[in-house]
């Protein structure tokens, strides 16, 4: 779902829908015009894992891995499931994480009684997570960290070339996509369009997606004429 922002060119005309899910109103903005750029809504994504930590032989086993985040402003949950997401192992009798130095979860937070441990958790840019799991041979866990991208995702068609005063064009015209989320990073952005058809007023549309899923949709308009101008003379 997208929302897009109202340019200078645009039409005045936009129609505003109010739906209601569950109680939450959602406003759905769909404009006219020749372009417009595009502003995704917020979602939840997985900075890391879900991984799988195992006791080794019963012996308590540590483990670190390391991973890295674009915004790490923004809130993140970690979340232990002991036995596993699918429930798939014994569950761990202790289980520690320590994130970036600190212990987030130890002691009886995680024992063999708890299905489900989540913390709320800071995160920096590079991040350094060390997992200690004790319990039988067949015993284990898994973490995964989610966040919540609440920074646009934004895709910005431009042209190239770029169009005269009267907005047109005498020459192919590429359209690039400029996609960007601060968050949760872009995970598909439009591949440059060429347009070679003569015309006026063509709109060419593109759509990005982050890692929440999250799609936002752009456009422009242009025109070509590469027809040069005839002169007709004549003699009185």
């Amino acid at each position: 779902m997208f929302v897009g922002h109202l340019g200078a060119g645009l039409l005045l005309q936009a129609i505003k829908r109010r739906l209601n899910f569950g109680g939450r109103f959602l406003v759905v903005i769909l404009a006219l015009g020749p372009g417009s750029s595009g502003v995704g809504v917020a979602g939840t994504f997985v900075v890391f894992g879900p991984k799988d930590y195992r006791t080794a032989s019963g012996k308590p086993k540590t483990s670190t891995d390391t991973f890295s985040v674009l915004n790490p402003l923004e809130t993140y949950t970690l979340l232990v499931y002991n036995g596993g997401l699918l429930q798939r192992f014994d569950r761990a009798t202790l289980a520690s994480v320590t994130l970036n130095g600190a212990q987030v979860v130890g002691g009886s937070e995680c024992s063999s009684k708890v299905a489900v441990v989540p913390k709320t958790v800071t995160l920096a840019a590079s991040n350094r997570l060390e997992v200690v799991v004790q319990g039988w041979k067949s015993s284990g866990v898994t973490i995964k960290i989610i966040g919540v991208d609440k920074d646009p995702l934004i895709i910005k068609p431009t042209l190239d070339p770029a169009p005269n005063d009267a907005g047109w064009n005498n020459t192919n015209v590429t359209i690039r996509f400029d996609c960007s989320d601060a968050t949760s990073g872009v995970a598909t952005c439009p591949r440059p369009v060429t347009v070679t058809k003569e015309g006026a007023g063509q709109v060419v549309s593109g759509t990005a997606s982050d890692r929440t899923g999250t799609t936002s949709g752009a456009s422009v308009r242009l025109s070509i004429d590469r027809t040069p101008p005839q002169i007709a003379a004549g003699i009185d």
